[in-house]
């Protein structure tokens, strides 16, 4: 990249990370109203529960087999706002159909799908706009700032977000996630335009199965991508077991309030900002590959810390905490290093594909988690699932530790010197 376009680049990052902040902080919020009114107004139960999250990754699942060439031929940009005015109009939908009193569960359930598409394009995109225009040095970094931006949005989201739902209702929360998409699409509007740097015409008519199985032949091809996908299927594992136990475990079987459950929530921001400030620096000293098996280990020890909550009031606030910031420095850690080693190791040009590739396999899988976290708290209790998604991190830290060790001296050289 030229030293002339460094400033353009630079700029449209920080519109990036402003656009970042604006639909993180929105997406939380309704991700907490949409689980509380389910929970709470319609009295989901744990399998209705699991359709939440199998609604949002199906289409996710789908979509991301669709796109991914498509975001490879096409302005960044451009598919970034669209997905954001989809999530707001169908944002816009579920507050009028409250206010009506005609919302429904399979009503959430539609609106969690078409959710999952449209935020699975928007990532997708993304990531691709960021490995086209900033150099592979700083590759971890700019990840880590978008982590970060993601992390400060966190922290006011859960920290206000609890008490707002609890004070005002669920409307307030969906009407601040509709605002925060449409904001998040004004500022992606200054991000530079690039065409994309793919061998293929971007108005060439490529049938669909043969960007799926492109992409799917780039995966194969690199062993340090296939190693991501068993990371990736071991989180996404963990983190739908729990994702689908944990509210009903936290609000019915330990009757923590909304407003404390926000205020908990709260505190994972500051490990998240505290695994986006340490990977960089971690990965200069111990490589990519270490550095995400270290991720891993610390959000395993996080999420053993929610099984063991037992009743008592005091106990269970002070492990739901270690869960938050031990969890989520891990997790962050974790995530930052796959994403860099995925954006580096993806052919250029393909990087859309393979992004879509992988995602699809992730979504699927948490399909299964979702049903199995579901069937698991039905047939052995909330609190023995949640052991199951915390044996998931702690498998793929020794794994990645493993697998990916080998490659940390040349990624350590060519990756992370110098940021």
């Amino acid at each position: 990249m030229s030293a002339l376009a460094a400033p353009d680049v630079s700029a449209g990052m920080r519109r990036l990370i402003a656009s970042e902040v604006l639909s993180s902080f929105g997406s939380m919020l309704s991700r907490l109203a949409m689980a509380w009114i389910a929970a709470l107004f319609l009295d989901a139960t744990p399998i209705q529960m699991a359709w939440l999250v199998i609604a949002d990754v199906i289409a996710g699942a789908l979509g991301t087999l669709l796109i991914g060439g498509w975001v490879d031929r096409h302005s960044r940009r451009m598919i970034m706002m669209l997905a954001d005015g989809v999530r707001a109009a169908f944002m816009a939908g579920v507050v009028l159909l409250y206010l009506f009193d005609a919302l429904s569960f399979w009503m959430l359930v539609v609106q969690s799908a078409m959710n999952g598409l449209a935020a699975m394009v928007f990532s997708i995109a993304r990531s691709a706009w960021i490995a086209d225009n900033v150099p592979n040095e700083g590759l971890t970094l700019r990840n880590s700032q978008m982590s970060a931006a993601s992390s400060s949005s966190e922290a006011v989201a859960f920290g206000g977000g609890g008490w707002l739902f609890q004070l005002f209702g669920p409307v307030a929360a969906l009407v601040t996630d509709t605002l925060s998409y449409i904001g998040s699409a004004w500022f992606l509007r200054g991000i530079p335009e690039r065409l994309p740097d793919s061998p293929i015409p971007a108005r060439a008519k490529t049938p669909w199965f043969s960007d799926v199985a492109s992409g799917f032949h780039a995966v194969r091809a690199s062993s340090v991508l296939k190693t991501l996908v068993v990371s990736d299927v071991l989180m996404t594992l963990s983190f739908s077991i729990t994702s689908t136990v944990y509210m009903i475990f936290v609000t019915r079987d330990l009757a923590v309030s909304t407003g404390v459950q926000g205020l908990i929530f709260a505190t994972g921001a500051l490990g998240s900002l505290a695994g986006a400030a340490m990977a960089p620096s971690l990965g200069r000293k111990i490589g990519a590959g270490r550095s995400l098996a270290v991720g891993l280990l610390a959000a395993g020890i996080g999420a053993v810390c929610i099984p063991l909550a037992p009743s008592a009031a005091v106990v269970v606030v002070v492990l739901l905490v270690t869960h938050q910031i031990v969890g989520d420095t891990g997790s962050v850690i974790a995530m930052i290093h796959g994403r860099t080693l995925r954006q580096l190791h993806a052919p250029k040009g393909s990087r859309g594909r393979v992004d879509a590739a992988m995602r699809s396999v992730s979504q699927g899988i948490t399909v299964v988690g979702a049903l199995a976290g579901g069937l698991f708290a039905s047939a052995i209790g909330t609190r023995e699932a949640l052991w199951v998604g915390a044996i998931c991190l702690l498998l793929g830290a020794v794994l990645m530790w493993l697998l990916l060790s080998a490659t940390d001296a040349r990624e350590t050289s060519s990756t992370e010197t110098g940021q």
